[in-house]
């Protein structure tokens, strides 16, 4: 008569298979109970939501707006002409070159700096608010021109302020001078001259404003 042990391991892995075949049973979802726990702690709720929405109306508040500009150039390169890009855009003068040249022209530095300076994209115009500055994107009441030198500092931070018709107090380090519109004024990091950005009789809310230029 042979000896034959218990197999305990075959019993505990049956227990085990029926009880993780049990736990793989879907619950089915209970909205009237989740009803209900909400309905009984509904104070809590509204405080969470109304404490989320203060949070987030703050940080629209304070976080300042960033836009982003794309712009696509499409080209097609004709092998019969003897007319580059940049000589339709009148940025250089006609040479013979090929495609990539171009390509590469046109991510130059002193090619982003020119169109930056043309475009006044590196001036900025700001009024102050209830929680920090807002920036002024279309809606700034003057301009700060540069000549066709361009700006050559690194960072200035002006105030321009409009006392009277045409005229406008400009401070800068605490010294203040009176500017005409459209008159020149020359400081070390370049010549500009500050005009209305729209009809002088067109009433703006930001006229009587201070504003910095950045």
């Amino acid at each position: 008569m042979d000896y034959q042990p218990l197999r305990t391991g075959s019993v505990n892995n049956s227990n085990s298979t029926t009880l993780t075949a049990g736990r793989r049973q879907s619950i089915p979802f209970d909205f009237k109970r989740f009803i209900a726990v909400v309905l009984a702690d509904w104070y809590w709720v509204l405080l969470s939501v109304l404490i989320a929405l203060t949070i987030a109306f703050l940080y629209i508040q304070v976080t300042r707006p960033v836009y982003a500009i794309k712009s696509a150039l499409v080209v097609n390169e004709d092998e019969n002409s003897n007319s580059d890009i940049l000589d339709k855009l009148n940025l250089v003068k006609k040479t013979p070159v090929n495609f990539f040249n171009e390509m590469n022209a046109i991510h130059s530095e002193d090619l982003v700096a020119q169109t930056v300076d043309s475009l006044n994209l590196n001036v900025t115009y700001f009024v102050k608010g209830k929680l920090h500055d807002n920036e002024l994107y279309k809606e700034s009441p003057i301009r700060v021109v540069f000549d066709s030198a361009g700006y050559k500092g690194d960072h200035t931070e002006l105030a321009v302020k409009y006392t009277s018709d045409g005229h406008f107090d400009l401070r800068e380090n605490d010294h203040t001078v009176d500017v005409t519109n459209d008159t020149w004024v020359t400081k070390p990091y370049g010549r500009f001259k500050i005009l209305y950005a729209y009809d002088p009789t067109t009433p703006n809310k930001y006229l009587m404003n201070e504003i910095t230029v950045k």
